[in-house]
């Protein structure tokens, strides 16, 4: 009798140390997924200043604009977009990297812009080869009562995405949990 008393403490001590270990683990990757998920993703480039400044009003056009990024970008001709207050692209110079930087764009402007709020719209590959964009407004003189609509990349759908594959990891997180105390009980 006292042999099989020993051996059922044995088990349910073994018993508690697997559900701890699972517990700790599960803990584990919860943190792990709360840190993970509290923290911007930079994975991408990000745009961290540009020349002329979004929003921006300037006394006669600029020469180029500049866009600076976290991380080297590649473009095309068709990167860089600037749109008058009707829509209409008007024609840039060409784009390339600003003084030889991988992480810096350039284009240059027409010298005959004429007073009123432009739209530059910009599309760029980061290094990951993740294709990240974005728009900035300048005026030269006065802002226009309106200005081209630009619709920013937002990307709602890889935030829904991004959501809804959170609240799955968090269902199986607890499926897991759930299973493993049910096994050991």
């Amino acid at each position: 009798m006292t042999h099989r008393i020993q051996l059922a403490g044995h088990r349910w001590a073994r018993l508690v140390t697997r559900l701890a270990v699972v517990l700790l683990v599960a803990a584990g990757g919860l943190v792990t997924n709360l840190a993970s998920t509290a923290q911007p993703a930079y994975a991408h480039a990000y745009l961290m200043e540009t020349s002329p400044v979004d929003g921006e009003v300037l006394a006669s056009p600029p020469a180029e604009v500049r866009l600076r990024f976290n991380e080297a970008v590649s473009f095309n001709e068709r990167s860089i977009q600037l749109l008058d207050t009707n829509a209409e692209k008007l024609t840039i110079g060409t784009v390339g990297h600003a003084d030889g930087k991988a992480n810096t764009a350039r284009v240059g402007l027409p010298t005959d812009l004429a007073e009123g709020t432009y739209v530059l719209a910009w599309r760029v590959t980061s290094a990951d080869s993740h294709v990240v964009s974005g728009a900035l407004t300048f005026s030269i003189g006065h802002p226009s009562a309106t200005a081209a609509p630009v619709e920013q990349d937002a990307h709602r759908g890889v935030v829904v995405v991004a959501a809804v594959g959170r609240a799955l990891a968090f269902l199986g997180m607890a499926l897991a949990l759930g299973g493993a105390l049910f096994v050991a009980v």
